[in-house]
């Protein structure tokens, strides 16, 4: 992938002096960590800097860099997007396999309203436990760019999805498995006497804040 620079930017300020430069290491460093990034770096005497990327598509790469403060700000620009076959070399180890216990806490509460437990994950997609207490309500939301599979573990409840005009509730028990789509609105809640519970995998890994955007939902959220 090719990106150049955009109108916003400041032909006499070095890389570290263009505007939120720390907002765009932050973000840049973070697609890299996950895997999605493999290589970059500028082109020398030009514009342009190179990109060698992991990704299902084109409009998934479009869709992750969205959220890049240099995007927004018009300091970058997307210009080509070319898939490449590696024949020489190398881009590394593959990654080495792990095993974990899922943990005794929460380790965040996700923009649902959610406890998350993280577990493991790999470039391409993240594993995480997701509880709600009994009675409990999320908050609806959608996400910018990920997908994930929900397997249900425990509790009982219901789950409402809404994408391109068709909507759905489904009840919800342990050994229901089900998916949401990039772009699908989705809220859930707990109605039996235990936590509803549900191992997720998303895809591509969680990248972290500002992914989840809450929407109107199906029913009034619980504080």
């Amino acid at each position: 992938m090719i990106r150049t620079r955009g109108p916003a930017w400041q032909p006499s300020q070095p890389l570290e002096g263009q505007p939120d430069w720390g907002g765009h290491a932050t973000f840049m460093n973070a697609l890299a960590k996950e895997g999605f990034v493999l290589l970059g770096g500028p082109l020398e005497g030009t514009s342009d800097v190179l990109l060698i990327v992991r990704a299902a598509s084109p409009d998934g790469v479009r869709a992750r860099l969205e959220a890049d403060p240099w995007t927004a700000n018009d300091l970058l620009r997307i210009t080509r997007i070319t898939p490449w076959t590696l024949r020489l070399g190398s881009l590394g180890k593959p990654a080495s396999f792990e095993t974990k216990r899922l943990p005794g806490r929460r380790d965040v509460v996700a923009p649902d309203g959610s406890d998350v437990r993280v577990l493991l994950g790999l470039a391409r997609g993240g594993m995480a436990h997701f509880s709600l207490p009994p009675g409990q309500i999320s908050r609806a939301v959608t996400h910018r760019t990920v997908e994930e599979i929900w397997y249900v573990v425990a509790g009982r409840g219901e789950m409402w999805r809404e994408q391109a005009g068709r909507e759905e509730i489904v009840a919800v028990e342990p050994g229901v498995c089900l998916t949401i789509p990039l772009g699908t609105q989705f809220q859930f809640r707990s109605t039996g006497a235990e936590a509803l519970a549900a191992v997720a995998v998303t895809m591509p890994p969680w990248p972290g804040d500002g992914e989840a955007v809450v929407v109107p939902g199906k029913w009034t959220p619980t504080p």
